[in-house]
């Protein structure tokens, strides 16, 4: 369920390399996807379950272990024993199950990971990589108060990162921080795109005589993410021949405080559908069913702010026009994609709404953004394009050959 690992793991086996991915997970849906996912692939899986209905003795025992661990570091107890622990649920277990692999290389996509992978590499002489998708240190909201965990982090972050041959990351301003807040050398930039496979096969042409469709996915549907403000940009235009398509899993009670927001607005009730959860690798295929694809960032918090989600990516190569907020990552994306949509000031929804009523009347200027986002991604935004940096990448960290014990 880490599409970024998937990429890189198929980019890999497909250039020759012989493949191992370990992973953890907890989650029935998360189990039902990667079985799914797996039956396609062809490298390996090995994946720690501490579900509480397959695994009840690991579920329970790591919980009160990283609870424990976690009080331990808040009290002041910030030995290696303790942090390893309050990292993460299975971090133990991760770290143990890398360290029986006999690899060249050793890759980690997450805080969990990344002590996992430099003891590993080290215990074997080899070098380790990290990918960073977020800056962890910038994630807690702006207003919020720094909490214990965030030293666990940095603490971990501080020494592993010192560890690793090379770092990538997920957007420049992510590799920016990093570079500035450890002094590590600057990350390449593997931006989150897909492969063409995913697209499909050609451009949907647009029918006039059909609504106005926007469309916004995440595995949660939930407050502060921005889906109020195109709400309401939607009823100040008045236009009942604008949808909003959402698609994910509710959060509790949103579903219904979001709906009596849109009667508010004035839309009716067929004007904002949802749709449940898919898979991954199925979401620029369903994207490409929709004319506007939004990215409604709200850069509540440093690493929101810099951060380039996969909505974006996910846009431009299903041929959707896009509307996205200006958060720095995002204003920075959105100039290299001239009339591929609109990039607007978070709570300028007035802009949003007659960029709305413009498409919504004209087809064909909306055509025109359509087939520019679709050859943004043709072109340059996808996996077949970026995955040669990585590639090259991992091939330059292996021709240093092992690391001296």
């Amino acid at each position: 369920m880490n599409p970024r690992l998937v990429k890189e793991a198929d980019a890999l086996q497909a250039a020759g390399y012989d493949v191992d991915v370990i992973s953890c997970q907890w989650m029935e849906w998360q189990q039902r996807e990667d079985e799914r996912l797996l039956r396609t692939r062809g490298w390996r899986s090995h994946i720690i379950d501490f579900s509480r209905g397959r695994h009840p003795a690991l579920f329970w025992y790591s919980r009160f272990r990283h609870h424990g661990a976690k009080r331990l570091y808040a009290a002041g107890m910030q030995n290696d024993f303790v942090t390893r622990r309050a990292i993460g649920r299975v971090a133990p277990e991760l770290a143990r199950l890398a360290a029986t692999f006999g690899a060249d290389l050793f890759i980690g996509h997450n805080i969990a990971a990344l002590p996992a992978v430099a003891l590993a590499a080290r215990a074997r002489g080899v070098p380790a990589g990290f990918d960073a998708e977020d800056f962890l240190p910038g994630m807690k909201l702006t207003e919020s108060r720094p909490i214990p965990l965030d030293r666990v982090n940095e603490q971990v972050e501080r020494r592993s990162l010192q560890e690793c041959r090379y770092i990538t990351a997920a957007a420049p301003l992510i590799a920016e921080a990093y570079h500035r807040h450890y002094g590590v050398p600057l990350p390449t930039t593997i931006l989150n795109v897909f492969p063409l496979a995913h697209r499909p096969a050609r451009f949907r042409e647009p029918d006039p005589n059909e609504p106005l469709t926007l469309y916004w996915f995440s595995q949660v549907i939930g407050a502060t993410r921005g889906l109020e403000e195109i709400v309401r940009a939607i009823g100040l235009t008045g236009n009942r021949n604008i949808q909003l398509h959402l698609r994910g899993q509710w959060q509790p009670g949103y579903k219904l405080r979001l709906h009596a927001l849109a009667t508010n607005c004035g839309l009716q009730a067929s004007q904002l559908v949802s749709h449940g959860l898919a898979s991954p690798d199925d979401m620029i295929r369903l994207s490409a069913a929709y004319d506007v694809g939004v990215a409604l960032e709200p850069g509540r918090s440093q690493n929101n702010s810099i951060a380039l989600s996969n909505k974006i990516f996910t846009y431009l190569l299903a041929g959707n026009a896009v509307i996205a907020t200006a958060t720095r990552g995002q204003r920075l994306l959105m100039q290299e994609l001239p009339d591929s949509g609109l990039c607007y000031e978070i709570g300028d929804i007035e802009t949003v709404a007659r960029q709305l009523e413009q498409w919504e009347r004209d087809r064909s200027a909306l055509e025109r953004f359509r087939r520019n986002a679709w050859r943004y991604g043709e072109e340059r935004y996808n996996w077949e394009v970026e995955q040669k940096k990585f590639l090259a990448v991992v091939e330059h960290a292996l021709a240093k050959g092992k690391i001296a014990a």
